[in-house]
């Protein structure tokens, strides 16, 4: 139609989008010592006969939730207490990244779902599930901070994406 098309990057590599984990961390804690809460970032993953048709989509899934973990600790929590675990296809899964928090003696598990950028059954059933379902201890808490939704710094992203969006060829 004429209208010129616009490619943005993508938001895994977004300061704002890894910044709003740190936020709700805090914004949870309600007087939890750093040093003793646990965060699960739950990435979705994908089989590997997908990572062979899109094989940069687990190395930025990885990536995206390395630079959350990074935050956190630059934040003040402790680095043996983030977690990295999958809902599928790949390992370790969230049970066992559950499993390995609960062990370092956390009193309160984060569970960040990283990918998901909408409520749905994955962000408030599957993965909040998985980790009570893990077998840890009933005195560890569990808090579900569930998927981006429309938390202001997801807009913020979203917008310095747009802010930045390259015309395509021939456009």
């Amino acid at each position: 139609y004429g209208v010129p098309v616009c490619y943005a990057e993508p938001l895994w590599n977004s300061e704002p989008l890894q910044k709003m984990f740190v936020a709700r961390a805090n914004a949870n804690l309600n007087g939890s010592d750093k040093s003793k809460v646990g965060v699960l970032l739950a990435g979705h993953g994908q089989p590997d006969d997908w990572d062979r048709i899109y094989p940069t989509q687990t190395a930025q899934e990885n990536a995206f939730r390395e630079s959350i973990k990074a935050r956190l600790v630059a934040d003040g929590y402790r680095p043996e207490n983030i977690s990295l675990g999958w809902m599928d296809f790949k390992k370790p899964g969230i049970e066992e990244a559950a499993r390995d928090l609960a062990a370092r003696g956390v009193e309160k598990i984060f569970v960040c779902a990283t990918s998901i950028s909408a409520s749905s059954l994955h962000s408030l059933y599957d993965i909040p599930q998985a980790v009570i379902d893990s077998g840890i201890p009933k005195s560890v808490a569990v808090v579900n901070l569930g998927a981006w939704d429309n938390d202001p710094l997801v807009i913020q992203a979203i917008k310095e994406q747009l802010a930045t969006c390259k015309t395509a060829p021939g456009n």
